[in-house]
């Protein structure tokens, strides 16, 4: 994939509107949506800075010059197991506590989150459940789904 796609697919992966990256980067909304839309192609290197770690990535990954890395590995083994994943943003109160997590507008519970990070990882199954992961818990989620047998079957097999 190549810039254009790479944003969009990685603003949708953070669960962010365009408005809310357009306000983070300094510029219009219309001027993110021509980002996207590859109608301007050269890109400021400060805003594709800005981009990767507002998306908690790297420019290069942004740029798509890496090749897939072992988490996108992970998470299309994960779609094709039917699970959806994304990143939810978690809101930070008054006194700095992430407290709630947001789902479609909706606040689903209280939950502290370790080493301020603001982007809870998130599955979900095509009835509507979700499972959501400190980044800790995901991390041992995926190590223990990496060492099964079904997960080393897909590896050889795609």
């Amino acid at each position: 994939m190549g810039l254009k796609e790479n944003i969009k697919m990685y603003r949708n992966n953070c669960n962010l509107t365009l408005e809310e990256v357009a306000t983070r980067l300094g510029i219009s909304k219309p001027t993110l949506q021509r980002y996207e839309s590859g109608v301007i192609s050269n890109i400021p290197h400060d805003k594709i800075e800005a981009m990767a770690t507002i998306f908690g990535i790297t420019p290069s990954q942004l740029m798509g010059w890496d090749k897939l890395k072992a988490e996108q590995i992970f998470i299309n083994y994960l779609s094709s197991i039917g699970y959806q994943f994304e990143y939810i943003s978690a809101k930070e109160n008054k006194e700095g506590i992430l407290e709630e997590y947001k789902n479609g507008g909706y606040v689903n519970g209280t939950l502290q989150l370790p080493d301020n990070n603001r982007r809870l990882p998130s599955l979900k199954k095509s009835d509507d459940k979700r499972a959501i992961f400190t980044v800790e818990e995901f991390n041992n989620f995926q190590k223990n789904i990496k060492e099964s047998i079904d997960y080393q079957i897909w590896l050889k097999n795609k």
